[in-house]
């Protein structure tokens, strides 16, 4: 994990103020129920969130019932994450701090979600075979991240942007946050994904459930082990 990430999502980052408008719009139970659906989770069945930042996905799925845990490098987050579960509720979370190229969980889990990615400085291939290690056999992973169409679009039109994509590395270089995103072509998940022994069952371009296409503004890619 580069510098710039850490500073970036840390108590004097920026996400927070970045994606305040996003947060403050999202809507949390549409969220929950498209993973729900996506993913086909059943309660009682061990849940992973994936840079699960302060925990709304989280806490929103226990109020619900569901078992879930969280998993974030940003010890900022957690704290928030913790500080705002309810001691209340049966189910509780346990939330982790660590990349997720090295997380180690206490049990398998038989779903995991790694919404609304931000995919900033992750080496990816690692990333992925370690989420296979915490997922039990048969279990499912949804990955959502943003779309290679949506961005080429937005650089499109605003060519003065300090974001600059490589083209050969299928890069994207924040120089403003001094971070690299990667943005892989399909065919190369696919080859990471059967490097970490896990296989594509459905690809999906937004969270109405429509095929993914080069309008789409999302990559959401259902996940089989």
């Amino acid at each position: 994990m580069q510098k710039g990430s850490k500073k970036y999502y840390g108590k004097q980052g920026e996400y927070l103020h970045e994606h305040a408008l996003y947060l403050q719009q999202a809507d949390l139970q549409k969220d929950l129920d498209f993973i729900v659906k996506a993913l086909g989770i059943k309660k009682h069945k061990p849940v992973l969130d994936i840079a699960c930042g302060q925990g709304r996905h989280v806490h929103g799925f226990t109020r619900r019932g569901y078992s879930v845990d969280g998993v974030d490098f940003s010890s900022y987050f957690l704290a928030m994450a913790k500080k705002t579960t309810d001691k209340s509720l049966k189910i509780q979370p346990t939330f982790y701090r660590s990349d997720i190229k090295k997380f180690v969980g206490k049990k398998k889990y038989t779903y995991a979600y790694w919404f609304f990615s931000d995919l900033a400085d992750i080496d990816l291939p690692k990333a992925l075979q370690a989420i296979s290690r915490n997922l039990e056999v048969g279990g499912r992973l949804l990955l959502d991240t943003d779309s290679i169409f949506r961005l080429l679009s937005f650089l499109e039109k605003h060519k003065k942007s300090s974001l600059v994509f490589d083209a050969q590395r299928m890069e994207l270089m924040d120089t403003e946050h001094d971070s690299v995103i990667p943005y892989p072509v399909f065919f190369q998940w696919q080859a990471w994904l059967k490097e970490a022994g896990l296989r594509i069952e459905r690809v999906i371009g937004d969270y109405q459930f429509q095929p993914y296409s080069v309008s789409s503004p999302r990559l959401i890619m259902i996940i089989k082990k």
